[in-house]
């Protein structure tokens, strides 16, 4: 009996181990996949537009990310002192 128990918990820790590979493997798999997509973006940003154009663009983003952040902060705080 204890040698069977024994044999199971072995081939437990197998396939935990395989399976924890394979887990290991599609993360890596898909983490190359979007760096891949991303770098394609760059890319097509920097052979079809202008670098003042493409840096126009960031500075959007960022005020808008910005303006995303503090009115988040912002409304936070008036529910805070509020209730």
């Amino acid at each position: 009996m204890h040698e069977t128990l024994l044999s199971i918990k072995n081939e437990i820790g197998f396939y935990y181990s395989v399976l924890k590979f394979l887990f290991y493997f599609t993360l890596g798999t898909i983490i190359l996949f979007f760096l891949n997509k991303i770098r394609q973006i760059f890319v097509f940003f920097f052979s079809k537009f202008s670098l003042q154009k493409l840096k126009e663009n960031v500075k959007f983003v960022i005020k808008f990310i910005i303006f995303i952040i503090v009115s988040t902060f912002i409304g936070w705080l008036v529910v805070s002192l509020l209730f």
